[in-house]
């Protein structure tokens, strides 16, 4: 089966992330980094082009490898990384890795979203893997309606 937007269903993606992006605090002054390859998962392609109506400076940091991403993201000085709650951890556990201190960037929030049970991304969930807390502190709050997903306002993945 095809679904197809119009224009109509698309203005509705850009709307709800505008909501979004009032109650989280993203302005045009910010540097959003899109950690994802452009794939067929609307919820990213939407943000994406909310971001750019917002007048936010936009990242797209696909078909790259994460540590060419780690230092994308230190490089372009960015603020907001978009990404899945998976991938997350996977940058700050390569970070690491790597020994790269996320906390001497400039990102202070994260937006994930596009993976079932995010509840499990919580850090201290006692369901969570033994990962959970590998994105330490911050306020975690889950995002569930109209596209579910988490938001960390902390000034590390």
């Amino acid at each position: 089966m095809i679904v197809l937007d119009t224009a109509e269903d698309w203005g509705w993606w850009i709307e709800t992330w505008q909501t979004i992006f009032d109650s989280i605090g993203i302005s045009s002054a910010d540097r959003c980094f899109m950690a994802f390859s452009f794939g067929p998962f609307i919820g990213f392609w939407s943000a994406f082009d909310a971001l750019a109506h917002r007048g936010c400076l936009t990242i797209p940091a696909g078909g790259i490898s994460t540590l060419a991403r780690l230092e994308l993201m230190r490089t372009s000085r960015a603020t907001v990384v978009f990404c899945t709650p998976s991938y997350a951890l996977h940058l700050a556990e390569s970070a690491r890795n790597e020994g790269i201190d996320l906390r001497s960037t400039c990102v202070r929030t994260i937006v994930v979203a596009g993976e079932r049970r995010l509840h499990t991304f919580i850090p201290g969930d006692e369901q969570a893997g033994e990962n959970s807390d590998e994105i330490p502190g911050g306020a975690v709050v889950p995002w569930k309606p109209p596209v579910e997903g988490l938001v960390s306002n902390h000034p590390l993945l």
